[in-house]
């Protein structure tokens, strides 16, 4: 099949190397100038949250040392650089996609209500202002689901009252150029609890390099929500890659399908463990959260308990943007260099914010950190749209993160993200060739529509609100990657014996040969498996 793939992010990228293995011919088109996507547009010093082994092909992995274990966007680009290069991908930089119109069978276009005689579609594209058109048997969609509209100035200017009177530096995480500007600081605000906001706040309020400086600012953080604390070492001893990302840990979590008939007792009848297994988990974040305070007496208690999440529990905290905790963070509460108020900002001020809790704070610059919104998708047609329902403000939600049942020959990558993103991307390609092949005969649409809901019914109830928790499988990527796995007729366990495969974490190296294993499979005519429960549909 002829497949065009809009966007050459990672997920882009991983999904071309894996179709294209698979024999179809991929076309990649980018809009800008650069292949990398949303790593060409990070702020100063950003590294990837994942540790490396979680984060490149399956059958290509890294092979310059890095210094630690979280890559620079750098390091990452580099590594795309050379994948593409090695796969010899067909890519056309600086071509945007202006719509995409499905075609159809000429005996069908009296009844263009009937979506299912789509045969392929004509894409509209632009280059250096001129317009051509191209026609492809599918389409992917790979333009990622981290769309920066609120995280633009200007947008974001007519989100907070007053800001044309602020005397001082408004900044967003897409402005920002360097931190250098804030050792003139003596007070500065940062807006968003999220991974950026973090990475902000260890980055300004942190000691200059030189001695004979002038110190940090004194950084007053605004969040609307506490979350959890996901420490990179745990009693700095254990990284968190061991203590949550094995399977045995990761079965534990609560989600919208059991692949497997032990997970489904285990969640149906064995509720205890699993609850028991949190509550000991969150007892123990909770003490190693407090043990900063020990010994400092009340005020310091206090700063610290304003950022802690008293009115949820870890478990509905278990999404996608799960954030892992610089370790210099409470030291620096505890100290007061970083102070925490949990509210809303009411108005700007000329000097400053003024808050929901009815604090008033002077500040020489407001840096936003927050405003990922979920995707528009302006290419397509508006009936398709309808049918994503874009205007959902979580996202749009797929049969698998991947199809939508009204919607023939349309596919995404990168809608299913969490952690092990690219076996994620991977594995789902691997699932879409099948797809695309006829070699897995998918549920009538309407049971399609229900599993839809049903996912997007848990998510709503059960996990704490992101603009994208529709386009991700968040920390339930291992369930996800088992179904899918287990349906292309493939084993899910993928550790050589049964103690690593449940003590040691899962890397995106565990997911090479599925390719080679797809095709053996197809070789024997073996019949895919099915999971044991319908919640998977």
């Amino acid at each position: 099949m002829r497949v065009a793939i809009v966007g050459c992010g990672i997920s882009g990228i991983a999904t071309a190397v894996t179709l294209q293995r698979k024999g179809h011919e991929v076309k990649i088109y980018e809009g800008s100038s650069k292949i990398g996507g949303q790593w060409n547009h990070v702020y100063p010093g950003a590294k990837l949250q994942n540790v490396r082994e979680h984060y490149h092909l399956a059958e290509f992995p890294w092979s310059e040392p890095l210094p630690g274990q979280h890559p620079t966007a750098k390091d990452i680009l580099r590594y795309l650089s050379r994948a593409v290069e090695h796969y010899k991908l067909d890519i056309e930089l600086d071509t945007k996609v202006v719509s995409a119109e499905e075609t159809r069978n000429e005996n069908d276009f009296e009844d263009v209500s009937s979506k299912a005689s789509i045969c392929g579609w004509s894409l509209t594209l632009e280059r250096k202002g001129k317009a051509f058109k191209k026609d492809f048997d599918y389409l992917v969609v790979a333009t990622g689901h981290y769309y920066p509209s609120d995280a633009d100035d200007k947008h974001i200017r007519t989100k907070l009252p007053g800001i044309a009177e602020f005397i001082g530096d408004f900044l967003s995480s897409r402005s920002l150029e360097s931190f250098e500007g804030f050792r003139n600081k003596n007070s500065v605000v940062v807006l968003g609890n999220g991974k950026t906001a973090l990475d902000f706040i260890d980055a300004i309020s942190a000691p200059p390099a030189d001695s004979k400086g002038k110190s940090a600012p004194v950084v007053h953080h605004v969040f609307r929500e506490a979350r959890w604390p996901v420490f990179e070492y745990f009693f700095g001893l254990v990284h968190y890659k061991y203590i949550l990302w094995t399977r045995v840990n990761t079965v534990m979590i609560p989600g919208w399908m059991q692949p497997s008939e032990m997970e489904h007792i285990l969640h149906k009848y064995l509720w205890p463990v699993v609850w028991g297994f949190w509550g000991m988990l969150q007892f123990l974040l909770t003490f190693q959260y407090f043990s900063y305070e020990i010994g400092h007496g009340f005020d310091v208690w206090r700063r610290i308990a304003r950022v802690f999440p008293w009115d949820h529990s870890l478990v509905y905290d278990m999404r996608n943007a799960a954030a892992i905790l610089p370790r210099t963070i409470l030291p620096r509460v505890a100290s007061g260099q970083i102070v925490p108020h949990k509210a809303k900002v009411k108005r700007v001020t000329p000097e400053g914010v003024e808050l929901s809790t009815g604090e008033s704070i002077q500040c020489d610059a407001i840096l936003v950190a927050y405003g990922n919104a979920a995707p528009t998708l302006d290419f397509l047609p508006k009936w398709s749209r309808e049918a994503l329902q874009t205007s959902d403000p979580r996202g749009v939600q797929l049969h698998r993160h991947v199809i939508h049942p009204q919607i023939q020959r349309l596919a995404f990558a990168g809608h299913n993200h969490g952690f092990l993103h690219v076996p994620l991307a991977e594995v789902s390609a691997l699932w879409l060739s099948a797809v695309m092949k006829g070699e897995l005969k998918l549920p009538p649409p309407e049971k399609m529509l229900l599993a839809i809901e049903h996912v997007r019914k848990f998510k709503s109830e059960r996990i704490a609100h992101e603009p994208t928790a529709n386009s991700s499988v968040n920390t339930r990527y291992q369930s996800y990657l088992d179904g899918l796995l287990l349906e292309l007729g493939l084993n899910p366990h993928r550790k050589s014996n049964a103690l690593l495969e449940w003590l040691t974490p899962y890397g995106a190296e565990d997911y090479s040969g599925i390719v080679a294993e797809r095709n053996e499979v197809r070789k024997r005519g073996t019949a895919p498996k099915k999971c044991l429960t319908d919640l998977l549909f």
